[in-house]
């Protein structure tokens, strides 16, 4: 059975990743495993529904699952309180410990029931933080094994460094990372979306020198695996996809040159909203003046 387990691989977030997953889910052949490795709350969903299909087959896959649903309750049993209020959340931290169920024989397990149950392909989403390359308190998932298992592979980044910086960092104070066109037409959404493009940052140039070189270190640590890797592959750069007039069609051609076996479906596909606005650079800084001040010394783009 050929199926496709494709992976869009980042060196970090805030480069596109959710606009490109949209148009591969797009297409009815892929189902979505969302940020596989990635401990957060809302990954819980797309196990859970992994799992009720498992168990609506009465399939032997669900067993590969013993660990993981073993955290899951007693994750429940810590916070139950939180979760079963309204307006209740798991704390981040204690999410930490679905890191270590959360591995590649899972991974292997929920790939084969989607291929040889489900008759389907799959694709999900990594960051190199999520692996071993990467020293973090994330997962320490082998990206070489990782990949020797996904015959199709994406990479996605961003050249515009500082516009990048300035997203992450608007991102870790609102925690709004994501919004789709269903999302965005709540009232409540519409409030945090105007919140996070108001906001204003306090420039440290000190800061974001840092946090370019750390990001440029990890793009040349993406091109290096892109370049190594065998299977069918294409790159897709944030700047370049934002300003194309068509974005599907965009990348629909970069995914039939490179052999990419997604077709978009334009009425199924849900649009990722850019969150940020068009606006000077300096006007997402309290100190604007002190960042002009900067600009002309400090590196904005990847040079590859």
């Amino acid at each position: 059975m050929n199926k496709n387990n494709l992976v869009v691989l980042a060196a970090a977030g805030r480069t596109g990743t959710n606009y490109v997953m949209n148009t591969i889910t797009s297409d009815n052949t892929y189902y979505m495993l969302g940020e596989f490795f990635n401990h957060i709350p809302w990954n819980i969903v797309w196990h859970t529904d992994l799992l009720a299909k498992m168990l609506e087959k009465n399939s032997p896959y669900v067993f590969g699952y013993k660990d993981w649903f073993k955290q899951l309750s007693l994750c429940y049993k810590r916070n139950g309180r939180r979760v079963f209020n309204e307006n209740g959340n798991l704390l981040q931290q204690d999410m930490k410990s679905f890191i270590e169920p959360s591995n590649i024989e899972l991974f292997l397990n929920s790939i084969n029931f989607i291929n040889y149950e489900l008759n389907l392909n799959s694709v999900h989403k990594a960051f190199l933080f999520h692996t071993s390359l990467i020293d973090s308190e994330e997962n320490d998932i082998d990206l070489e094994t990782l990949l020797s298992h996904c015959n199709n592979l994406v990479i996605v980044y961003r050249n515009n460094i500082l516009e990048q910086y300035i997203s992450e960092e608007k991102a870790n104070i609102t925690n709004l990372w994501f919004v789709d066109d269903n999302i965005v037409k709540t009232e409540t959404s519409k409030i945090r979306i105007k919140e996070s493009q108001e906001l204003k940052l306090q420039w440290d140039k000190s800061q974001y020198v840092a946090r370019y070189k750390q990001i440029e270190e990890y793009y040349k640590i993406l091109l290096e695996i892109y370049r190594n890797y065998n299977g069918n592959k294409c790159q897709i750069e944030y700047d370049e996809l934002h300003s194309q007039k068509n974005k599907l069609e965009y990348l629909q051609e970069i995914y039939n040159k490179n052999n990419i076996d997604v077709t978009i479906n334009a009425d199924n596909y849900k649009p990722a909203i850019k969150l940020a606005k068009d606006q000077p650079l300096e006007d997402n800084f309290s100190n604007s003046e002190e960042f002009l001040k900067d600009l002309p010394s400090v590196p904005i783009f990847f040079k590859s």
